[in-house]
């Protein structure tokens, strides 16, 4: 899925914040609560790891996502001007 199209991805927790995960929009949706559930990769306890993750999708989102595109954009316009 192209990161342009990738919404917030952001820290979570569940099992009463003992597991530590993310949200985004290829979190899978909770049908009794329609929210989104976190991703919790390994056994849930690696704050780091989902840290990690986090600061790295939103780095690739905000590289090559809407921000890239906009910031290309701009650059050509002014190239042509």
């Amino acid at each position: 899925r192209p990161y342009a199209q990738l919404g917030s991805v952001d820290h979570a927790t569940d099992c009463c914040d003992t597991c530590s995960g993310f949200r985004s929009d290829l979190s899978p949706m909770n049908r009794d609560t329609m929210e989104r559930m976190p991703l919790i990769p390994g056994c849930g306890c690696d704050n780091a790891k989902v840290r990690r993750i986090v600061d790295e999708l939103n780095a690739r989102k905000d590289g090559r996502g809407n921000i890239a595109q906009v910031r290309q954009q701009s650059y050509m316009l002014d190239t042509m001007n």
